[in-house]
């Protein structure tokens, strides 16, 4: 009788790791997309607002749908930086032989790592306590 007890309550204790896993895979791409905006407003902050074509490279910074490495949820990631205007801001970032880089983005990475992680930490956090 006892290991009947002893069975019920680790099918009850798989079931819970379960749902919890569920909650966290359908709840990461959310936490992925709120903490990439972090760093797409330090990437607005640190460019210029130049204008190329009628488009504002500071206006033109997106964050991507949820990718992820060989189709893995293990694996998941945004990206963050420009839409039309990359080619151009690729000189602004890196330099030319006439230019300096500008590192526009390095440092906004820099600048807003610490935001990044607190708010990935406090978004998984939620999501294992069901919050």
């Amino acid at each position: 009788m006892a290991s009947g007890v002893e069975i019920d309550g680790l099918q009850n204790l798989i079931a819970k790791l379960d749902n919890l896993d569920n909650r966290v895979n359908r709840g990461i791409n959310v936490v992925l997309k709120d903490s990439a905006a972090y760093l797409k407003e330090g990437i607005e902050i640190n460019v210029n607002k130049s204008k190329f074509n009628g488009i504002h490279a500071r206006e033109d910074v997106i964050v991507t749908g949820v990718k992820s490495f060989g189709g893995s949820r293990d694996n998941s990631y945004v990206q963050v930086g420009y839409q039309r205007v990359a080619w151009r801001m690729f000189f602004v970032e890196f330099g030319t032989m006439y230019q300096k880089p500008q590192h526009n983005v390095v440092n906004a990475i820099d600048e807003t790592s610490d935001s990044v992680k607190a708010e990935q930490i406090r978004g998984l956090r939620n999501l294992i306590n069901g919050t």
